[in-house]
């Protein structure tokens, strides 16, 4: 459709414009709201995030979730994606809609799991837990409620235990954030147990030049450091060190913060 098209281009307001009348069309001849009018709300919803316009965005996600509720039903995969884009939108609102964000997330992962419990066959839905807990995780970190954070990071571990390959792109990010998590926790080992097997994934997929495997070093340093292992800290440092400075200018700031963390250790 012309609002589609529109939308792929960044045209926003011509994409607005022809989105708006699409639904009232679709209201007129179909008489209320439908899969194609509930897909022309949830591009109306992205289209006024994109724009700044929270209040509109959610009001559209909104109209999206009570169609598909109404057609699906509420645990349905189309209905619980909905939910998900309008936390989303709440998320960036400066009231206390931010944390109704977390409680929408919360319900959702709540359903999934429940979904799941015994049931196979629905290959789509481990993948939405995963990435709905992730989500979760990283909202409830940045709220500083680590503890709960790293429960909801744990189901999406399992999740992806269960129904990924451990190359999965998902999978090494879930292990990264773990590894994060733990450190801000003061769990060291736990943390560099987490990052060896980031460095290792990275290494399979990226290459061992690659600036991927060079930052999990560089965090790897850091955690030796504070666990008090010179030599494995510099070795860490050295190798990233050795992978920035393919390129300089790139790689300026972990350059000069990886130079002076040797320059702290060597005068400690």
């Amino acid at each position: 459709s012309e609002g589609t098209i529109c939308f792929a281009e960044g045209q926003l307001e011509a994409a607005e414009k022809a989105l708006m009348d699409a639904a009232r069309l679709g209201r007129e001849t179909r008489g209320g709201l439908d899969r194609f009018t509930a897909q022309v709300h949830i591009l109306l919803g992205q289209v006024a995030t994109q724009r700044g316009n929270v209040d509109k965005a959610i009001d559209h996600f909104s109209d999206a979730w009570e169609a598909y509720e109404d057609i699906d039903g509420r645990t349905a995969e189309p209905t619980l994606r909905v939910r998900l884009q309008m936390a989303e939108a709440q998320r960036t609102a400066d009231d206390d809609r931010s944390q109704k964000a977390v409680e929408e997330l919360q319900d959702v992962v709540r359903i999934l799991v429940e979904i799941l419990e015994g049931k196979e066959g629905v290959p789509q839905l481990p993948r939405l837990l995963a990435e709905s807990s992730l989500r979760l995780a990283l909202w409830l970190q940045a709220d500083e409620r680590d503890q709960e954070a790293f429960q909801a990071l744990e189901i999406a571990e399992n999740t992806c235990k269960k129904n990924c390959s451990e190359e999965d792109l998902m999978a090494i990010d879930i292990k990264r954030h773990m590894a994060s998590l733990h450190i801000k926790l003061g769990r060291k080992k736990e943390a560099l147990e987490y990052l060896k097997d980031v460095e290792y994934f990275e290494r399979r997929l990226h290459g061992s030049q690659s600036v991927q495997v060079a930052r999990t070093l560089k965090a790897l340093g850091t955690v030796y450091a504070a666990d008090g292992n010179q030599a494995e800290a510099e070795s860490s440092f050295h190798q990233a060190l050795r992978i920035f400075e393919t390129d300089r200018h790139q790689n300026a700031g972990f350059i000069r913060d990886i130079n002076a963390m040797l320059q702290s250790m060597t005068t400690a």
